[in-house]
């Protein structure tokens, strides 16, 4: 679908599902934004790009499935500096392995998983010319996960645990510094 809802936003959104035999799926997606301030020189604009595509394989009978997620998102979004035309670029490849299975009853399941992103943040680029980055920063995430979870009628019982590892990097007109962090959460719900 596309449509404009006004004189300075346009949308485009689309989907797409396509079936590889009985045991596996493929659901894509893209989507675009673009959009501009109300500025008298019009140039101060708004892009958003992302793409995703996931898969999903389901093994046996049980309903044991593995979901692998690859996507992309690229952003442009514009900043006033006084009288200079700046903004800020971002870029993002993102991931996701996920296996979602079945322990010896359907009521009691486990979901094993890895996921992560690379954000890379570019600021003070000069709009409407080549980006010279002033400053870029990197943020890598990795996260790995383990969910247990356990129906019994109405309700459902889930406990889990998260390790969250960070790496944060930037280099640019404040200098250049670097740190990595990591940390988990447990989490048990009803």
């Amino acid at each position: 679908t596309s449509e404009s809802t006004d004189t300075h936003r346009e949308y485009v959104d689309v989907r797409g599902i396509t079936t590889f035999g009985r045991r596996d799926r493929l659901l894509t997606y893209f989507k675009q934004e673009y959009g501009s301030s109300d500025a008298p020189s019009g140039r101060d604009v708004n892009r958003n790009y992302l793409a995703r595509a996931r898969d999903f394989h389901t093994f046996n009978e049980l309903g044991t499935e593995l979901l692998t997620l690859l996507g992309y998102q690229y952003t442009v979004a514009p900043h006033r500096f006084s009288d200079f035309r700046k903004g800020t670029r971002t870029q993002t490849p993102m991931y996701l392995l996920e296996l979602n299975t079945p322990l010896f009853t359907k009521d009691f399941t486990m979901m094993l998983g890895a996921e992560g992103d690379f954000n890379i943040h570019d600021f003070g680029a000069r709009l409407g010319e080549i980006f010279d980055e002033e400053s870029r920063y990197r943020v890598y995430n990795q996260d790995f996960y383990l969910q247990f979870n356990y129906g019994i009628g109405p309700f459902k019982f889930t406990v889990g645990d998260r390790v969250m590892l960070y790496h944060y990097d930037m280099d640019g007109y404040s200098g250049e510094w670097s740190r990595n962090t990591a940390r988990n959460m447990f989490q048990a719900a009803m």
